[in-house]
């Protein structure tokens, strides 16, 4: 499993974490500090904005790392057809 699998994994877990359990901790939160209950479709819109915000952190990480990965990837081809140009010259 690599990092890319495992961040899938993570996302999944967090993404259920935040739709199911975080439903009850907003309704208390806001009851705590403000004093009312929000009606139950609010509450799920910042559910809903919260799971959208994990996902766009997690598609950005993994976006980093492909590039990174194809950047590792591309330096490598270049130094090696680099490395066997200047080998050529130097038979020549």
């Amino acid at each position: 499993m690599n990092f890319n699998d495992a961040m899938v994994v993570i996302t999944g877990i967090l993404c259920f974490l935040v739709g199911i359990l975080m439903i009850p901790m907003i309704d208390a939160y806001i009851l705590a500090h403000f004093g009312f209950n929000l009606p139950v479709a609010l509450i799920g819109v910042v559910d809903l904005l919260l799971i959208i915000g994990i996902i766009y952190i997690h598609t950005s990480i993994v976006l980093y790392n492909q590039k990174r990965k194809n950047k590792s990837i591309t330096d490598g081809f270049t130094n090696i057809f680099k490395s066997e140009e200047s080998v050529r010259e130097e038979e020549q």
